[in-house]
C-alpha cells in the first residue's frame, strides 16, 4: 500500500511539472508501471488516477487503458507513459516522413527517429513501431513519449518538445537539415539500449528502473 501511495505521488508530481513546461493538455494522460504487479496506475487532466491490470486492460482492444497496457506488454523497458499533444511535438503528424535524429543528446534518449504509428487499434502495427525502441511516437494528433521511469519519462517529453521545435523551423525554410555522424549515432544508440536493457531486467525482476545518471 504505501508504494501504491508513493507512486501516486510521484504521478502527480510528474504531471504538475509537465503542465508547468505545457506539455501536458487537456487530452494528455500518464501513466506509470507497477513493477511486482503485472499493473500500472493511469492519471488523466482531471488528475483522477485508476489502476489498471495489464492483462485485462488490454481487452477491449480501444481506449487509453489499452493502448498503455500494450505498451507495456511490449516493451519491458518501458517505465512510463505520456499520451499528449504538446504544440511542436504534435505538429510532427503533419509531416510526410518521420523526424531523424538532429542532435546526439536526441539519439541517446529518444531513439533514432520520430515517427507516427497512424492506427495503434489495427493489428500489430503499435508492436512493429515499439520494436525499434524509440521513446517517442506519433499517434494522429498526439505523441507518445516513452521512458524507463517517471523522471526520466518527464525530461524526454521536454527533449521531445525541443527537437521538434528545432527541426520544424529548420525543415520549414526548405533548406537540407544536418544529420548526426553515423559513428555518434551508433554510440548514442548503444548506450540507450544498453540502459533499456538494465530497466527491462528491473522490471522482470519487480522493481522499479534505476535512475540513469550518465549521458
Amino acid at each position: 500500500m504505501r508504494e501504491h501511495e508513493d507512486l501516486s505521488q510521484s504521478l502527480h508530481e510528474a504531471a504538475t511539472r509537465l503542465r508547468g513546461k505545457s506539455l501536458f493538455d487537456a487530452g494528455a494522460c500518464l501513466s506509470v508501471l507497477m513493477p511486482g504487479e503485472a499493473a500500472f496506475l493511469l492519471l488523466d487532466q482531471q488528475s483522477d488516477i485508476g489502476r489498471h491490470d495489464l492483462a485485462s486492460a488490454g481487452q477491449p482492444a480501444s481506449g487509453t487503458a489499452a493502448l498503455h497496457a500494450r505498451i507495456y506488454q511490449a516493451r519491458g523497458d518501458v517505465g512510463a507513459v505520456l499520451q499528449a499533444a504538446p504544440t511542436w511535438a504534435a505538429a510532427l503528424g503533419q509531416l510526410a516522413a518521420p523526424m531523424p535524429g538532429i542532435f546526439d543528446e536526441q539519439i541517446r534518449h529518444l531513439g533514432a527517429q520520430i515517427g507516427q504509428v497512424p492506427d495503434w487499434r489495427q493489428g500489430s502495427k503499435l508492436e512493429a513501431a515499439l520494436a525499434l525502441g524509440n521513446n517517442g511516437y506519433g499517434l494522429g494528433t498526439q505523441v507518445l513519449c516513452l521512458g524507463m521511469t517517471l523522471e526520466r519519462l518527464v525530461f524526454n517529453a521536454e527533449l521531445l518538445e525541443k527537437c521538434a521545435k528545432a527541426y520544424l523551423l529548420a525543415h520549414s525554410t526548405g533548406m537540407p537539415v544536418g544529420r548526426i555522424p553515423w559513428l555518434v549515432r551508433w554510440v548514442a544508440g548503444g548506450r540507450l539500449r544498453k540502459d533499456q536493457r538494465r530497466a527491462a531486467q528491473r522490471h522482470a525482476a519487480g522493481q522499479l528502473a534505476e535512475r540513469s545518471k550518465a549521458y
